[in-house]
């Protein structure tokens, strides 16, 4: 891809504007700040946007729990952008994916009335075995699954009485969004860290055969036939007078 160097991008091209430890990092660890950030943006702007459907539609929810979960990670990203911490920047987003949407859906009150806003905290393991690996992936599934028993069975004890608090029409066109929009976001996902992980095995490959032809030419070992001539005297060596 074409890029071209503006004055306000010049400093981030020169490496001016970025962490301290990113021009160490590897083309991975690159990828999985790159999507990790873009995540935390993808959350950021669903919350303004699903709270102001709300308040569009006569639903005046609070907006205390939103502005704290962006001020959370904002400072997160701010505090990455000043150290280069990236494992803090895993930790600390992925711990707002998972635990926001089942605060947001007990604040509102049931799976139903929240439209399946928990849904959205499926993004921690996701995001923890793209951005981690399959092995440091397994507890953030295993908290999801936890979490989801819980809701689940508040859901079945605590709220079997009572009815739902918002309108049925309401709450069906967040289940909508809510689905449409995790499925779409999980898809651009693991779609784009495939299609990186793709381009950059050429690059790979193709940086092994120079690599190869270099130690032919300058590591290979000298023949025997090499050797038995610089060992044979010279025909033009001066005898040694006795």
């Amino acid at each position: 891809m074409l890029q071209v160097a503006t004055p306000v991008t010049q400093p981030f091209a020169a490496g001016q504007g970025s962490p301290p430890a990113e021009q160490a990092m590897s083309p991975d660890e690159k990828l999985s700040k790159e999507l990790l950030i873009f995540a935390a943006g993808l959350m950021t702007f669903a919350t303004i946007f699903w709270l102001a459907i709300y308040w569009w539609m006569g639903i005046h929810l609070s907006s205390t729990l939103p502005l704290i979960c962006q001020l959370l990670s904002a400072a997160s990203i701010a505090v990455y952008w000043k150290t280069g911490n990236l494992a803090f920047l895993r930790i600390f987003q992925l711990s707002l994916f998972l635990f926001v949407p089942f605060v947001m859906q007990w604040a509102i009150g049931d799976f139903v009335s929240s439209s399946g806003v928990m849904l959205w905290a499926v993004l921690a393991p996701i995001g923890a075995l793209i951005f981690h690996g399959d092995r440091e992936s397994l507890p953030w599934i295993f908290a999801y699954l936890l979490f989801t028993g819980v809701s689940g069975g508040l859901d079945y004890y605590l709220l079997a009485d009572r009815h739902l608090k918002l309108p049925l029409q309401i709450v069906a066109v967040f289940f909508v969004l809510n689905f449409a929009a995790i499925s779409t976001i999980i898809y651009y996902l693991v779609r784009h860290f495939i299609r990186e992980k793709a381009v950059s095995r050429p690059r790979l490959r193709s940086s092994k055969p120079a690599r190869k032809n270099f130690c032919s030419t300058s590591c290979r070992r000298p023949s025997r036939n090499a050797l038995s001539a610089k060992s044979a005297p010279s025909p033009t060596a001066m005898p040694t007078l006795p």
